[in-house]
C-alpha cells in the first residue's frame, strides 16, 4: 500500500469516528412527550402530549378508551395499536374521545381498531392525521365540531353492528372540515331486517379534497354514497371507484353553495347528483353495467 493510499484509508476512518451516532427511533419519538399512556381506560387532564409505547388493548363495551378532557393536547401512539376487539361487535366503546367543549385536540399515529367510533371529537379546531381505523363497527372517524382537519387516514373495514343497516368510515358533518388525503376502503354494515345496507364512504361538511373511497358493500335495496359534502362544500380532486356496478351515488353535494370539481367516480348507478352542487365540472364519470 501506497503512503498515499494508507492517509486516505486514516482519514476515512476519522470521518467514521467523528460522526455522532444516531438515536434510536423510538428514543427520538419520546422525546417529546409530556407523559405515557399504558393502561385503559384512561383519562388526560393535562395539556401536552401523551404517547404510547406499546399496544393497549380494551374488552370494556362502554366509554371510552382514552377520554382527552382539556384543550391542547396531542395523542400520539407512535404506530402502535389501540384496540377494542375484546368487547365484540356489538360493542358501544369509543376509541378516543375529547370533551364536548375541548379545543385543539390531536390523534396522530395510531391504529384503532374494535370500537364502535374509532374516535370522536367534539368541540373545535381537532386534527385528525397519519392514523389507521380497522374494523371499527359503526363509525371510523367522527367529528361534530367546528373546523376539524382530518388528513392522510386510511379507515377499513368499517361496520359489523348487529341490525345496523348503516356505517360511517368518516362523518364530519361540522362547520368549515377539511377532510383530505384520506383512504377509504371497506364499509360493510350488517343490514336491517329486510338486508337492506347503506354504506356512507365521506360525510362532511366543508373542503372534501384528494380522498380515495372504495369497497362500499350495499344489500337489497340499499344503496351506497360515495361522498356527501353538506352545507357550503368544494369536492375536488377524489377518486371513488367500486369493482362492480353499485346503485347509489358517488358524489353528492350540499346544493346551490357547492361545487364538484376534478373527480373520477368508476361503477356507480349516478356519478354526480348534479341538482346537488351548483358548479360541477371537469368530472369524470364511468357508469356501471346494470
Amino acid at each position: 500500500m501506497t503512503t498515499t493510499s494508507f492517509r486516505l484509508l486514516m482519514l476515512v476512518a476519522l470521518a467514521f469516528a467523528a460522526t455522532p451516532l444516531t438515536p434510536a427511533r423510538a428514543a427520538q419519538d419520546h422525546d417529546g412527550c409530556t407523559g405515557y399512556i399504558e393502561t385503559l381506560p384512561a383519562s388526560i387532564g393535562t395539556q401536552g402530549t401523551w404517547c404510547l409505547r406499546s399496544h393497549l388493548y380494551t374488552s370494556q363495551a362502554s366509554g371510552a378508551a382514552i377520554s382527552v378532557l382539556t384543550d391542547n393536547v396531542t395523542i400520539d401512539c407512535g404506530h402502535f395499536r389501540l384496540s377494542g376487539y375484546g368487547a365484540g361487535v356489538a360493542t358501544n366503546a369509543i376509541g378516543i374521545t375529547t370533551g364536548a367543549s375541548r379545543l385543539n385536540a390531536t390523534v396522530r399515529r395510531c391504529r384503532i381498531q374494535g370500537f364502535k367510533y374509532g374516535v370522536v371529537m367534539y368541540g373545535a379546531n381537532h386534527l385528525i392525521e397519519d392514523n389507521r381505523f380497522d374494523g371499527n363497527r359503526f363509525v371510523g372517524i367522527h367529528a361534530s365540531g367546528d373546523h376539524p382537519v382530518i388528513r392522510n387516514n386510511a379507515v377499513m373495514n368499517t361496520g359489523g353492528r348487529p341490525d345496523e343497516e348503516v356505517a360511517f368510515a368518516i362523518n364530519a358533518n361540522a362547520v368549515g372540515a377539511r377532510v383530505s388525503g384520506n383512504t377509504v376502503h371497506g364499509v360493510l354494515p350488517t343490514g336491517n331486517g329486510f338486508g337492506e345496507r347503506y354504506p356512507r364512504g365521506i360525510f362532511a361538511a366543508g373542503l372534501i379534497e384528494d380522498n380515495h373511497v372504495s369497497g362500499l358493500e350495499k344489500g337489497g335495496n340499499g344503496h351506497a354514497w360515495g361522498i356527501i359534502g353538506t352545507g357550503r362544500s368544494v369536492i375536488r380532486r377524489n377518486t371513488i371507484v367500486q369493482a362492480t356496478a353499485t346503485v347509489g351515488i358517488g358524489i353528492a353535494g350540499g346544493g346551490a353553495f357547492s361545487a364538484c370539481r376534478d373527480n373520477d367516480i368508476v361503477n356507480f348507478e349516478n356519478g354526480i347528483a348534479t341538482e346537488t352542487c351548483a358548479l360541477a365540472g371537469n368530472n369524470m364519470f364511468l357508469a356501471g353495467v346494470f
